[in-house]
């Protein structure tokens, strides 16, 4: 963001601060601060603002669990994950069916290494609606993280085939076949990775990780690479 947009950030901030000195009690203006703190990442006041949101909060359970998952977000951009997870939790007790919930949820659960309890919710998250093939894909990490590569290839093989089906976008997920041939190469099915790998480099104008894939490709694999990588997905979320 540019010293301009900060600028003029922080001029609606005081705007809406006046009004609340004026308004102490009116829930939309907590709202709307407290979004911008967290678009400027000024996540702690983002956090107070959002808490004081849910305090005043009378509205339906559905509203009120959006409140409860812009909170847990912030404590999750903090690496705050425990704290995520109560709020998570919180959100889906009072809107039990929304799939967003149960995925920011188990991506928490997923940065505390809980594979198992991240891979209930990405179910549940899958079970419940679209933009299945995140959930998939996702699960598929969590299959990958305790090893078990059969379940993650047939993930990940999800995640590949409901992109194509749920999105107008770009028809190749990049990091959807590397992830499948790195579980592929884990199996030492070689030649099932390497088909992966070579689909992702046909696009390697667009994909960062090219001489990664190239040192794969020529039997030269970064033992720390697939940790490595996973890790700044994870910080990228």
């Amino acid at each position: 963001m540019g010293k301009k947009e900060d600028d003029g950030s922080l001029k609606v901030i005081e705007e809406y601060t006046e009004k609340i000195v004026k308004n102490p009690n009116n829930i939309d203006y907590y709202i709307d601060r407290g979004d911008i703190y967290f678009s400027i990442r000024e996540l702690e006041k983002a956090l107070e603002d959002y808490s004081r949101v849910i305090e005043l909060s009378s509205y339906s359970n559905s509203t009120k669990g959006r409140y409860y998952r812009d909170r847990g977000y912030t404590y999750y951009c903090l690496k705050e994950y425990k704290k995520a997870i109560e709020d998570f939790s919180k959100a889906i007790e009072l809107e039990p069916t929304d799939r967003d919930y149960h995925n920011n949820r188990g991506n928490a659960y997923y940065y505390l290494k809980e594979y198992e309890r991240a891979m209930e919710d990405y179910s549940k998250a899958i079970k419940e609606g679209w933009s299945r093939h995140r959930y998939y894909h996702a699960r598929g990490d969590a299959y990958y993280c305790l090893k078990e590569y059969e379940k993650a290839i047939e993930d990940y093989s999800k995640a590949i085939e409901r992109y194509s089906i749920e999105t107008d976008l770009f028809p190749l997920r990049i990091d959807y076949y590397i992830d499948r041939g790195d579980a592929y190469y884990c199996l030492k099915e070689y030649e099932k990775a390497i088909k992966d790998y070579s689909c992702a480099l046909e696009f390697e104008s667009i994909c960062e990780e090219v001489e990664d894939l190239k040192k794969i490709i020529s039997g030269h694999l970064d033992s720390d690479f697939k940790k490595h990588r996973k890790q700044e997905q994870l910080d990228n979320f």
